[in-house]
């Protein structure tokens, strides 16, 4: 009788182990597509607006470092003409080459051109609210 209770023991701990073996459960694989488009209707539009602005920031960025380039590009002749405008006394000439120049350079040394025989405290504000 020992012996059969045994031999059960033992049947019973091989379908034990088994039944556990059954239960592991197998890992699901989800591709993004997959991922995107279980969200629903709600997770789509989120997805949509996270990619349209996400094209928007690289389009500033880019705009924002093709515009920075170009104003960071400095003509080595301006302050030389500039400077040789000013002392011959051809002040209409210096202001007229800064109006042809796209610069923020330019832009600030005709608002000072436009403020000689002002104080000089007049003329750096004038510069500060140009630049």
């Amino acid at each position: 009788m020992i012996k059969s209770l045994l031999l059960q023991i033992n049947v019973a701990a091989d379908s034990t182990s088994t039944a556990v073996q059954e239960i592991v459960p197998q890992e699901k694989t989800l591709s993004i597509w997959e991922l995107v488009s279980s969200g629903g209707v709600g997770g789509g539009i989120i997805m949509i607006t996270l990619l349209i602005l996400s094209i928007l920031a690289v389009y500033i960025i880019v705009e924002r470092f093709f515009a920075i380039r170009t104003a960071s590009k400095e003509d080595v002749n301006f302050m030389n003409q500039i400077k040789d405008f000013i002392l011959d006394g051809k002040i209409d000439a210096a202001k007229s080459l800064c109006k042809t120049k796209t610069s923020p350079v330019a832009k600030m040394i005709e608002k000072g051109i436009s403020r000689i025989g002002k104080p000089l405290s007049d003329i750096g504000t004038a510069v500060e609210n140009t630049g």
